[in-house]
């Protein structure tokens, strides 16, 4: 009879520690992910979250727009874009250990920053304007806001894609794509994007490969291509079949798995997350109707198991037509987790 007692005991505790989750770290960590809520005035906030939806903290908390929140590679910070008070974008940075947050740009000029974002080493790269006619400024800055350098500076418009030495990289401008370093030290022509009507989505850091888009028009692709620099190699790893067109593809973090959009262009209301794994396709997530995909990337977890993503839905208010949800999606079981309102998820990669 004891051992009776005893096994139905430890029944129990199997299903109970098994069900719905419970025992995934991704669902139970209190800093998993971070994205941008609208809030009652209409301006955007920056919140960290769990994988359960349960435990929404508003770290950014100011009256102004914030925006574009991305985790540092070792989990302690998250960069984000704030308007201040002049209508000049800066870079904030939010200490998770300490809960600081410190610009770690000026916020004189007209313009402030066009862009931010964190190298594979840990530093943050930023795109800096004083006024509106001049190129950008090339700084790197340490997340504490030490050690600010000037590198070079780059025209206005250009999209920069990083080698894994935080060094080397890539540059678009104008539709044509360069190869040059942050010394300047040399530039590279690659090729001409409009001329072989491609897209860059994506970029493989450890390789060198770019995760591409062919396309029929501007806003949408008919196949997924990556290209090695290095090799001058090309290959199509996903061709959409009509209706169908595929777009926003994005690469899991090691590089293994890619997730992408399919929309159905006979009325747009139809509409898939999907993944490309080992040669085949799945699709994940589908949408009809009133709801469609937002345009800001969805981002894979560090273990490639799960996708974050927004969805839009048609709203009848005076203000807004649509409204934002923000979900993952466990790529195995298709099981959907309703995570809060908002877009923009950024994973923490050490939770």
């Amino acid at each position: 009879m004891v051992k009776f007692k005893y096994l139905i005991i430890l029944f129990y505790i199997i299903i109970f520690s098994c069900s719905d989750g419970i025992n995934n770290p991704l669902l139970t960590s209190q800093n998993s992910l971070c994205y941008v809520k609208q809030m009652e005035n209409y301006k955007w906030e920056v919140f960290t979250n769990n994988m359960s939806g349960s435990n929404p903290i508003n770290i950014s908390n100011h009256e102004n727009n914030d925006e574009n929140p991305v985790w540092s590679p070792n989990g302690k910070y998250i960069l984000y874009k704030h308007s201040n008070n002049h209508g000049n974008r800066i870079a904030n940075v939010y200490n998770l250990e300490k809960n600081t947050i410190i610009s770690v740009t000026s916020d004189s000029g007209e313009v402030g920053i066009d862009g931010c974002k964190w190298l594979p080493n840990g530093k943050i790269f930023i795109l800096y304007r004083t006024s509106y006619y001049d190129p950008y400024s090339v700084f790197i800055v340490n997340p504490d806001g030490s050690k600010k350098i000037k590198m070079r500076t780059l025209s206005f418009g250009a999209r920069t894609y990083f080698y894994q030495d935080s060094y080397n990289f890539l540059y678009e401008i104008d539709s044509k794509v360069y190869k040059t370093n942050l010394d300047n030290s040399y530039e590279e022509y690659l090729f001409d994007l409009e001329s072989e009507r491609l897209t860059i989505r994506d970029f493989n850091p450890l390789t060198g490969i770019l995760l591409l888009n062919t396309y029929t028009d501007a806003r949408y692709g008919n196949s997924i291509v990556e290209y090695n620099i290095e090799t001058k190699q090309s290959k199509i790893i996903v061709t959409a079949e009509k209706p169908f067109v595929v777009s926003q593809q994005r690469y899991s973090k090691d590089y293994t798995k890619v997730a992408f959009l399919e929309t159905n262009t006979n009325g747009y209301d139809e509409h898939y997350l999907s993944i490309f794994e080992n040669g085949a396709k799945k699709r994940i997530v589908k949408l009809v109707d009133n709801e469609w995909f937002d345009s800001n990337p969805m981002e894979f977890s560090h273990d490639g198991n799960y996708i974050a993503f927004a969805k839009n839905i048609n709203v009848d208010a005076d203000w807004i037509s649509w409204k934002s949800e923000l979900y993952i999606v466990d790529i195995n079981t298709e099981k959907l987790y309703f995570i809060d309102e908002g877009h923009s998820p950024s994973w923490n990669l050490k939770n």
